[in-house]
Parts: structure tokens; sequence; C-alpha cells
């Protein structure tokens, strides 16, 4: 999977040099079931948090979060 998002991702930018986009110790995941949507819903908007970039979810300005809160 990685490989293949790498490839299109280079043949749609032009780019021919190798290339790095997938951090080291990255893993696709499928999920499982509504609570593990979740769990990966939450841990991606709390990361920001959780790095010290912000003191609340909502505080990070590139995140989907704010288009979840106006949906519900």
């Amino acid at each position: 999977m990685q490989r293949n998002f790498t490839l299109n991702y280079k043949e749609t930018h032009g780019i021919t040099r190798k290339i790095k986009l997938w951090q080291r110790g990255f893993w696709d995941h499928v999920i499982r079931d509504e609570r593990d949507f979740a769990n990966h819903f939450h841990y991606i908007h709390y990361n920001p948090v959780k790095h010290g970039c912000v003191l609340k979810p909502e505080d990070y300005p590139h995140t989907s979060f704010h288009e979840y809160v106006k949906r519900e």
C-alpha cells in the first residue's frame, strides 16, 4: 500500500528521483470495527496535544477536528 501510494505520488507530481514519504516504524492498519475507528480518531486529534503543540485539540489549526465538531 505504501509503495503504490509513493509511486502514484511521484507520478502525479513528476518526481523521478528517490524520495522518502514514510517515517520509519509506520505501518498500515485496517480499521476493524467502530471501537477501533473511535480509538484511532481520538488518537489523531489528540496527537498535537500529546506532542506539546497545543493544550487542547481544538487549538490546533491543521486538523479535521473542527469539521467533525461542526458536523455533530
